[in-house]
């Protein structure tokens, strides 16, 4: 998102803080380097995702800890089961709940402060990305109570950044986007329970040899694919 002039911050799951590369810098900054000292993230340890509402009040408050739904480290579907209490896992944890979207909302906050953005004769750009929600999506399917509660949090968050940034910077001064990397389809569990036919895919086991013979002779490629093939898996991993 910050492209190939701007700077960039992405939360680490080993770690627990915001990181970045020396891409984009050739230390941290002070406000980094203080801001992660205080561990917000360990601040978790041994909570759990509680709903935002009582039970009854959800649409999918009936639809929990469904067969489709990703059994995560043994805690099962269930979001009061999501318990950040091991530390092991629990970086991972925080990033498939609203909690991830918190931290970052709070990491925002204060780069906003120490970057003093909106407060010079020029135009500055932010872009935040709240992640939990391809998160939550992918591990317990758009229709759940999961995802209902976690949309829920998420507007309380964009709430929480949008009156932060009014009262620093003032929104007449500023330019809103919501956009969202992509859509999800359902659970095919899900859509199997409505009476949809639905199935999974396996990618694993797909037959991939003649469609790369064809584009390597449509492309006058011959071996020069192959090897940036295993140069762009090297990158990926």
């Amino acid at each position: 998102m910050a492209g190939h002039a701007g700077k960039a911050f992405w939360f680490s799951k080993a770690s627990g803080e915001f990181v970045t590369s020396s891409y984009y810098y050739d230390r941290y900054p002070a406000w980094v380097n203080q801001w992660n000292q205080q561990k917000p993230a360990n601040s978790y340890s041994g909570k759990s995702w509680e709903l935002l509402h009582e039970r009854s009040s959800y649409l999918f408050g009936d639809a929990d800890d469904e067969p489709w739904e990703t059994d995560f480290a043994g805690y099962g579907g269930s979001s009061a089961s999501l318990w950040f209490g091991q530390r092991q896992i629990l970086h991972y944890a925080l990033t498939l709940s609203p909690a991830g979207d918190d931290l970052t909302l709070a990491f925002a906050k204060t780069l906003i402060d120490a970057e003093q953005l909106g407060q010079r004769e020029v135009t500055d750009y932010l872009s935040i990305s709240f992640s939990s929600t391809d998160y939550v999506g992918h591990i317990f399917g758009p229709s759940s109570l999961e995802m209902e509660d976690n949309l829920l949090r998420l507007d309380r968050t964009l709430a929480d950044l949008f009156a932060f940034v009014d009262k620093r910077i003032g929104l007449k001064n500023v330019v809103i986007v919501l956009s969202a990397d992509h859509g999800g389809p359902e659970a095919p569990g899900y859509l199997n329970s409505l009476g949809i036919p639905a199935k999974y895919v396996t990618p694993e086991k797909w037959d991939k040899e003649p469609a790369i013979s064809a584009l390597k002779q449509k492309s006058g490629i011959g071996k020069e694919l192959s090897v940036i093939s295993s140069a762009l898996r090297l990158s990926q991993s």
